[in-house]
């Protein structure tokens, strides 16, 4: 456990709570946490309020109930052309964090090597370690847009690679990647023999193009891990509710790691979970909507900084500007930003060697916060500019 660390955005955190405390009556910008600001649609807390009068509020399978499983499978079909048996290659979880450390700890092996983004969701990182394997970073080059190429990461497997993680709309960067890039990194994993695990939190979260599985992909079955969750489509961080959908034999050693974890998710959340997949999408469009709205904003301001130079983000809500211009490490910039303006930006260099020089801002908060947020940053980085007296 040595090798693994606390996660830098909880260090932002923990920062922003304590300037709060010490600062009242200045409002902290959260720009920290993947936490969308929207309340859970009522028809979902609707479904949740009933279970529990019914007294739905005992174990479950630990696969999920029967009802969320038809419904999660008619979800995948329906929103990305994934053909799912309910019964052999669905389990439901804790969230997607939780679907991704058992599908690691199930399928990865001490000394296997696990390729994954960088920058990345530390997530992986950690619990290919737990796991007792090695992750190797492909690094996401700005000049591609963030972009996962094939061919990087064909540079970089070995006869120890067991597993490819991709994540795309992806954290931190909000880059998404095109389907032939997706069809290559599918074709890779098939020729080698590895798992294909595809992180899809943020699947519902894009602005100019739609998302791809490679599970939609043909001949991808045997192989291609599905992970997704509720958390951000819905409004539901706080709900810890996920799924894996994966070959049959892969299924079956992910509810073994997840039984022997948690037993099951909370009975009465699976209930409202149906609810969320066969209550049609009107609340997710006006969700997503918002966030346009924000996207643009926030890169509009940002690139309003002299110095600061920003991607436009394609899908999650999450924009990654460089400030490399200012001649210092983006944990101290961040750090700055928490400790002089009360602005929560998580340092690049929390999602690997691959951030540093950027930092990642969350727009999932309000446009007043939005802008705030971006003022004081601009304050700031005026101060801390190269040759300023």
């Amino acid at each position: 456990m040595r090798g693994v660390s606390l996660s830098g955005i909880r260090e932002v955190y923990e920062a922003l709570n304590a300037w709060a405390a010490r600062t009242p009556g200045r409002r902290p910008i959260p720009f920290h946490l993947g936490m969308p600001d929207f309340d859970t649609p009522e028809h979902i807390k609707q479904a949740l309020y009933k279970a529990v009068r019914e007294g739905f509020v005992r174990y479950t399978s630990s696969r999920g109930t029967p009802d969320l499983l038809d419904a999660l499978a008619r979800k995948l079909k329906r929103e990305n052309g994934i053909d799912a048996d309910p019964a052999r290659h669905l389990v439901v979880t804790c969230g997607a964090n939780e679907a991704i450390s058992a599908a690691i700890i199930a399928l990865v092996d001490p000394g296997d090597e696990v390729i994954v983004p960088d920058p990345t969701w530390p997530h992986y990182e950690h619990c290919i370690r737990i796991a007792g394997a090695t992750p190797v970073l492909s690094r996401l080059r700005p000049e591609d847009g963030f972009v996962m190429k094939a061919a990087d990461v064909s540079a970089l497997l070995s006869p120890r690679t067991r597993m490819i993680i991709m994540n795309s709309p992806h954290n931190p960067t909000g880059a998404m990647m095109p389907e032939e890039e997706i069809a290559a990194l599918a074709e890779l994993a098939r020729n080698h023999g590895v798992w294909l695990m595809s992180d899809e939190a943020y699947e519902r979260i894009t602005y100019d193009a739609p998302h791809v599985s490679p599970a939609s992909l043909p001949r991808t079955s045997s192989f291609v891990i599905t992970i997704g969750c509720l958390s951000k489509t819905y409004a539901m961080t706080g709900w810890r509710l996920g799924y894996f959908c994966g070959p049959e034999e892969a299924a079956d050693a992910v509810n073994r790691v997840h039984l022997y974890t948690v037993t099951c998710a909370a009975s009465f959340n699976q209930r409202a979970a149906v609810a969320a997949f066969d209550g049609g999408d009107a609340c997710i469009r006006r969700m997503v909507d918002a966030y346009r709205r924000r996207r643009d904003l926030i890169v509009e301001l940002l690139r309003a900084i002299p110095g600061v130079e920003v991607q436009l983000p394609a899908g999650a809500f999450y924009v990654f500007p460089s400030v490399k211009a200012f001649g210092t490490s983006s944990r101290e910039i961040a750090m700055r930003l928490v400790n002089e303006e009360g602005v929560g930006a998580v340092h690049g260099s929390s999602f690997g060697t691959g951030g540093e020089g950027f930092l990642r801002l969350a727009y999932a908060c309000s446009e007043d916060d939005i802008r705030e947020g971006i003022k004081r940053m601009a304050r700031l980085l005026d101060q801390i500019r190269p040759g300023k007296s």
